[in-house]
Parts: C-alpha cells; structure tokens; sequence
C-alpha cells in the first residue's frame, strides 16, 4: 500500500499466531462494463471448475482471494491516462494458483509487463475520469495452499559462495535502506563483530528488530535510520530496519508482501491491512523467511524465523522499488496526486464440491 495510507500494515500479531487481456474499442458503457465484469468472474469459474475435475488427490484448503484498487478522480477536470498495476501470485512450494482473471467494471486495455526481480505484472489502462468518478479494478485468485515450508536453522550445512546474480540484486543500497547512515553502520557493525556466522548474524538482527521495535502501524513508510531513531513501526518498517541491517552485514534480502487471513478470522474475511516480512539469502540455505513484526516482544519470539504465517496469498518478492510499483507489494497506479484510492482484499473458502477445488 502506498505511503501514509489509511490503516497500513495493520496488522495484530494476537490474532495471526497460529494455537491478459487484448486491447478493445473505447466504449465506456455503465450496463456494457457490468456485463464484462460479470463474464470475468463467469470466466473465472469455468476455468476453475476445468480444475475441478482433476483427478489428483486432495491438497490443502482452498479460498478465492479477491483485489478491490478503486480509484476516484478528486480534480474537477476529466482525468486521462490512468493506470493501474497489478501484480500477478505465482505457484510456488506453499500455494498453488489455481486460476486469475482481472476484474473491472468497465472495458479497459490490459497488457503484460515483466518487471524487476522477476515479478510478473498485469498493466490496466483505465477509460477517461470524469469528475468525482469512482473506477474499481483488480483481480481474482482461486488458490490452495499447503503447508508452510520450514528451514530447520539449527541443522548444520556446507557454506558456499552468494552467487553473483544474488549479490548485485540483492545487497545494493536504497534510499528506504540508507546503508551508509551512521546510526545503521554502527549497529551493523557490533553484529558483524559478535556473529560471524551468516545464521547467527540473521537471527541476532531479528530478535533485535522484534524487541527493540513497538509497532505502530498509523505511520508511512519511513527510511531504516528513521525508524531506527523512532523505534517503532510498520511491518514494512520493521522489515525496512531488518533487511537494512542484515545488507549492511554483507546478507542479501528480499521483501515477501502478501494479503494475509488472520487464524483466528472467518471468512468471509476483508484484509484491509496486509503484510510484509523478509527473506535472508544465508550461504548454504538458500532464500530463508524472517518476521521480525509477528515476532516483536520483549525478548523477541522465533515462531516465523525460517517460516512465516500459514495463510497468506504471497503477491511480490521484491529486492527493491520497482519502476511499476515502486515500494508497494500490492497494486499501484499513478496520477496519485489527482486520484485518491482503496485498497483490500476479500477471502473465501472454497469447499471440496465448489468450483475452483478439486
């Protein structure tokens, strides 16, 4: 979500611990636009239901994840040139997408855009805005989603080199991270000192986020030092101070963002929140989660060190701003200065007989 938004990272760590389309002709009809949303999601469903019918045996639950990104035109001229970005999950070890199809109230022009880092995005250029209009756009995603991958930290393993392509990506600097602050140099290097071991060195830097850190989560996004100097923030804030602290060690990360479905919530549930942690690239081990948020206490907790929460829709892996997101893990758009917006996300449980499980 974009900087100084209303309820970023609003996240409550009590209630989460576990116990392409083509271009078309510029028609911009109310009734017309409905009838395209509606044979989105119709579309949706029969490609879900194709999925029904594979025979292989059962996974793990099943939900449909909806993106709202309404965007309002607050200028009293019409507003062209609108776009919106979204960011489009992939399969991985822990979830399997099981369908997507981008979701609009009027026809628009979608393309495909690759971005940095690998992302794959959905590029949605919106129709003309006339004064006050509200336009609503986003996606929707069936998805199953498994058992949270866990690196056992305590097993012993050979080190090996950070590749090359790890470490340009990776390890460079950012304004968010501002690696050669004094205030972050100076941390840094007492870790350095006192851990030699990359592992050791990651869980360190953890406990120390976790425990120093308050959360807050009313603020923006403010840099690494500033939130060092506050002492408290975001979950993007915490993972700002993590990851800047773990580069300046010599580890590279990655920022997860993600929609996140508290354990303790029923669907249907509206995230209005969302969340990022880090991933620490550690010689031996890989790309290895760590949520100094979830695990911020006084001392700090170990429950999402080499794992993370069980039931999130993972969105972007990202080692930096990218040009059509910028620092967001969600959608963005731009004319942001024109435009005011909502963001969240909607979960529902899908059962065995429904479309879009097996």
């Amino acid at each position: 979500m974009g900087p100084r938004a209303a309820r970023l990272d609003s996240v409550d760590a009590g209630g989460l611990l576990p116990a392409a389309g083509a271009p078309r002709r510029r028609r911009w009809v109310g009734a017309r636009g409905r009838l395209r949303f509606l044979v989105a999601i119709a579309g949706l469903l029969l490609g879900s239901h194709s999925a029904a019918q594979d025979p292989a045996a059962d996974g793990g639950p099943r939900y449909r994840v909806t993106y709202h990104h309404a965007i309002t035109n607050r200028t009293s001229a019409v507003l062209e040139g609108v776009v919106v970005y979204l960011p489009v999950p992939v399969s991985d070890t822990y979830q399997e997408i099981r369908s997507f199809a981008v979701l609009r109230d009027a026809p628009v022009h979608i393309s495909n855009r690759s971005a940095r880092f690998g992302l794959k995005i959905k590029r949605v250029a919106l129709p003309p805005l006339a004064p006050g209009q509200r336009f609503d756009v986003g996606f929707a995603v069936d998805l199953e989603l498994r058992d949270v991958p866990a690196v056992d930290l305590a097993q012993p393993v050979p080190t090996a080199p950070i590749p090359d392509e790890i470490r340009n990506e990776y390890l460079g600097d950012d304004p968010v991270f501002g690696l050669q602050d004094p205030a972050i140099r100076a941390e840094a290097s007492r870790f350095a000192k006192r851990h030699a071991d990359p592992t050791e060195r990651a869980i360190a830097i953890h406990d120390f986020v976790a425990s120093t850190l308050r959360y807050d989560g009313s603020g923006g996004w403010d840099t690494a030092p500033e939130v060092l100097q506050r002492k408290s923030g975001s979950c993007s804030e915490f993972s700002y101070l993590f990851a800047a602290l773990c580069r300046a060690t010599g580890l590279p990360t990655r920022f997860v963002g993600a929609s996140i479905f508290p354990v303790r919530s029923a669907a249907p549930f509206q995230d209005r929140g969302q969340h990022r942690w880090v991933e620490v690239w550690l010689p031996g081990r890989g790309w290895v989660p760590f949520d100094p948020t979830l695990d911020r206490g006084r001392p700090a907790k170990r429950t999402f060190v080499g794992t993370h929460h069980p039931r999130v829709l993972i969105l972007s892996r990202l080692g930096a701003r990218t040009q059509q997101l910028g620092l967001s893990y969600i959608g963005a758009n731009n004319h942001t200065g024109s435009t005011s917006r909502e963001r969240w996300f909607t979960w529902e449980e899908l059962a065995p007989s429904e479309p879009g499980a097996r």
